[in-house]
């Protein structure tokens, strides 16, 4: 689970084009509980993104699906 935070934790600390981050850390925490501890009652959360950064957003989902399947 550590690589898994270490992997996504950008998402708390780099601000979207609009200046609010892609997730706050409560939004982090959810996100975290519903897709990697399979807790479905919680809702999904939506990435804050600007037009153009959606790219940024993909590859960070990608890069750790690329590094599952190694794994």
């Amino acid at each position: 689970m550590e690589k898994v935070i270490e992997h996504f934790k950008p998402l708390t600390e780099k601000e979207s084009k609009n200046g609010s981050l892609f997730l706050t850390i409560d939004q982090f925490i959810i996100f975290l509980k519903r897709a990697f501890l399979k807790n479905g009652d919680l809702p999904k959360q939506k990435i804050n993104y600007e037009k153009g950064e959606k790219g940024f957003v993909i590859k960070l989902f990608y890069q750790f699906f690329e590094y599952s399947v190694k794994e």
